[in-house]
C-alpha cells in the first residue's frame, strides 16, 4: 500500500465476502481476501488483472479459466498435470498478465497454505 495507494472507491459487486466462500465451497486465502477488500478488481501497472470474485465481470473469470485449463488438460494431458476449479486440489482464475499467464492456487490444505500457480502462456503446465 505505500507503493500503490488503494482506488477511492474499489471495485467489489454486490455480493459479500461469505457469499463468495460459500459460492466456491472454500474460504479464500487471508492476505488475498484483505488485498481485494482495499483494492476489489483491479489492474497493477497496466500488466497485472487481479480479480475481485464479488465482481462480475471477474466473478466469471473464475470458471472460464477452470474450463480452458480443463480443454487444455484433455488435450494435452502429458503437459497438464493439476486439477481445474472447481476440482479438489485445483483453483484458478485470480489473475490474469497482458502476456497470457494466468494465476491461481493448488488448493490442498488450509487456504492460507495454497501455493500460488501460474500457467504461463502456452505451456499448458502449472510453473
Amino acid at each position: 500500500m505505500a507503493r500503490t495507494s488503494p482506488p477511492p472507491e474499489p471495485r467489489h459487486g454486490d455480493e459479500s465476502r461469505q457469499q463468495v466462500f460459500t459460492e466456491l465451497g472454500t474460504a479464500l486465502p487471508a492476505d488475498y481476501a484483505e488485498f481485494i477488500d482495499t483494492y476489489g478488481s483491479c489492474e497493477i501497472g497496466e500488466y497485472l488483472v487481479i480479480a475481485d470474485p464479488r465482481d462480475p465481470p471477474h466473478h466469471q473469470l473464475w470458471s472460464e479459466l477452470g474450463d480452458q485449463y480443463r480443454a487444455m488438460r484433455k488435450q494435452f494431458p502429458e503437459s497438464s498435470p493439476l486439477a481445474a476449479w472447481p476440482e479438489q486440489g485445483e483453483s484458478s482464475g485470480w489473475g490474469i498478465d497482458i502476456d497470457g499467464n494466468r494465476f491461481g492456487w493448488l488448493t490442498q490444505g488450509e487456504p492460507d497454505r495454497w501455493p500460488t500457480a501460474v500457467w504461463g502462456l502456452g505451456s499448458g503446465a502449472g510453473n
